[in-house]
């Protein structure tokens, strides 16, 4: 059954993502080509939606001209998804600076977990 969302653009985010950086590596639009939105907003602001369309498309362009094209190819080459997968993370923020700072409040939650229990005990 299909529902509002296959017609949104960036609904499939991956999807759109991989698009986005298909379509810079074959150079789309060097030539002048430009790309079309097929939207039909029968159930929303036909405005709105298109901003939200292009806005969606223009994020998504841009991050993907932030992956690593060598380290995705690695993966690509050797069949090899999660061999791919940091590049695309690395673009989305996941850095090492991102990664401390999820095992700071991973510890924090143990350790205030940890004086519950010792009260929960007493």
């Amino acid at each position: 059954m299909r529902t509002l969302s296959h017609n949104v653009v960036g609904t499939n985010f991956t999807h759109t993502l991989e698009l986005a950086l298909v379509l810079q590596d074959v150079e789309y639009g060097a030539d002048g080509e430009i790309l079309g939105f097929d939207l039909y907003p029968y159930a929303e602001d036909q405005t709105q939606a298109v901003r939200r369309a292009i806005l969606q498309w223009e994020f998504s362009w841009d991050l993907a001209a932030k992956i690593e094209r060598m380290a995705l190819s690695e993966g690509r080459a050797l069949a090899d998804a999660p061999g791919g997968q940091p590049a695309v993370y690395r673009a989305l923020g996941l850095d090492a600076a991102f990664g401390a700072e999820v095992a700071r409040r991973r510890q924090e939650r143990r350790e205030r977990r940890g004086r519950s229990e010792l009260r929960v005990r007493a």
